[in-house]
């Protein structure tokens, strides 16, 4: 007999079709990865479901159902992707996906058309509680401006290891909880536009394990925020890309190890 572990190996490998047959005989471990990514997108009719390089794509409605129906993928999904506008009656269902490693809150048919204070609040507390998960290791904030950087970084305890913000106007309020005494986990970070989210990260996260560092500042002055930057992680950086027109040492490619402290 073949061992478990065997057959989730051969099943990473299937497509989406021979998953869904596959979980008519089998479903433990055929649903694990026919489940593993969802995409909540602009579908309008509450059964159409998709597939897509990211996953099953389905509207907030249809995945409510699909949860309610099988129970098991609340458990089997592991990434999310969230693409604004919403619409349906269930806008806040993904909060039943217990076990999300990542997360994404993107915008991809109008980039910067969605600000975080015009989201209703039901869908905010919605996310924001969804980011408490202690299996979640990477979160990415995409075309979606005023985001709130200090409430995601104020969440205690802190497990983010990979966090990318593309974000302008970003919300650089003070939290009352500081991560200045919390044990390290943050090791990528990319940070597109946003010259604020640099001075957010600089003041209010413990950055000392950061290993892979990628920014693409447009606004910047004089780059005196990216050196700080550099300055505080430069000691555990293994990967360095960063684009700034203002910023004198800028290297469009990824800079390797030896080459690091040249920009300091």
């Amino acid at each position: 007999m073949v061992p478990n572990e065997i057959l989730c190996q051969i099943f990473g490998f299937l497509d989406h079709d021979t998953l869904k047959t596959c979980a008519v005989v089998c479903p433990d471990l055929a649903e694990r990865h026919l489940y593993a990514a969802i995409t909540i997108g602009n579908c309008f009719h509450s059964q159409s479901q998709a597939l897509e390089e990211s996953g099953y794509v389905l509207n907030p409605d249809a995945l409510d159902l699909l949860i309610n129906k099988n129970p098991r993928v609340a458990q089997y999904a592991r990434t999310l992707l969230i693409d604004l506008p919403l619409y349906g009656s269930h806008k806040t269902c993904f909060v039943k996906l217990t076990r999300l490693e990542s997360i994404t809150l993107c915008h991809r048919s109008s980039p910067y058309y969605d600000t975080w204070p015009q989201l209703s609040s039901d869908f905010k507390s919605a996310f924001l509680a969804s980011l408490c998960s202690p299996f979640l290791k990477e979160v990415r904030i995409l075309s979606i401006t005023q985001f709130p950087l200090s409430t995601l970084l104020g969440f205690n305890p802190f497990k983010l290891k990979r966090l990318t913000v593309q974000s302008r106007d970003v919300n650089t309020e003070t939290v009352n909880s500081r991560l200045q005494n919390e044990e390290p986990h943050l090791e990528s970070l990319e940070l597109i536009h946003d010259n604020n989210a640099i001075e957010t990260l600089i003041s209010q996260a413990n950055l000392v394990n950061l290993r892979h560092l990628f920014l693409t500042i447009v606004f910047d002055q004089g780059g005196s925020s990216i050196l700080r930057l550099l300055q505080t992680c430069s000691a555990s950086l293994n990967t360095l890309q960063v684009y700034c027109p203002t910023f004198r040492k800028f290297s469009p490619l990824p800079v390797p190890r030896q080459q690091i402290d040249k920009f300091l």
